[in-house]
């Protein structure tokens, strides 16, 4: 009997850490995870050099009185990394455009060079979670013009379902922009619609790495 319950003892350690995934493959514990000290990036959204992001999606417009629809796409690639007194710059090819997003701690700003209405995230996000022009968030209180996570949602990608995304959204009155980002993979959809003329664009994710 003594015997039986030793050799017990010997497979479940053996089942316990030499057929788990390896820590550096592991995905974090995404849903209601929340580091005691706010976490870093990689906690909510793994970057590293080669990760891609690739969308396809559909562009409305109506031009010349005729309402045409196109198909869109656009993939958005870091190219390299560097580290500076703490904050990293992240190089991105994204279509044929080259930016520049710095990461410091857990906030990544996507927009460096805007001196306002940037898009920035700072984690955990939380429904309520609002940021841009200083005077504008003083004084508004109706979601306009500013960057808002409007919603908690479940969001279906890439035929797998995942709890933790947020609605991100910049609302005018001539026009709404948005992005949902998920923890673990990062912006998953975005879209544009103008509130007067029939200008939409909508792009979602196809590819990711």
């Amino acid at each position: 009997m003594k015997n039986i319950i030793i050799l017990t003892l010997v497979i479940l350690v053996f089942l316990t850490f030499f057929t788990r995934e390896p820590l550096d493959n592991r995905r974090p514990l995404f849903s209601g995870y929340v580091p005691d000290d706010g976490g870093k990036i990689a906690d909510y959204f793994p970057i590293k050099e080669g990760s891609f992001w690739e969308y396809e999606g559909t562009r409305k417009e109506q031009i010349e009185g005729k309402i045409q629809t196109n198909e869109i796409r656009k993939k958005v690639k870091v190219d390299n990394i560097t580290t500076d007194l703490g904050v990293d710059t992240i190089s991105v090819v994204s279509g044929d455009k080259f930016e520049k997003w710095l990461v410091k701690d857990n906030s990544i700003d996507f927009e460096p060079n805007e001196s306002q209405d940037k898009f920035i995230f700072m984690f955990p996000l939380y429904v309520g979670q609002k940021w841009g022009d200083e005077y504008q968030l003083k004084n508004r209180d109706d979601g306009y013009y500013v960057w808002e996570v409007e919603q908690n949602l479940s969001q279906e990608v890439l035929g797998e379902e995942y709890n933790d995304c947020f609605r991100i959204a910049y609302k005018t009155l001539p026009d709404t922009q948005y992005k949902i980002f998920c923890y673990g993979i990062g912006i998953v959809e975005e879209g544009y619609k103008h509130n007067g003329t029939v200008m939409e664009e909508i792009y979602k994710l196809i590819a990711y790495q």
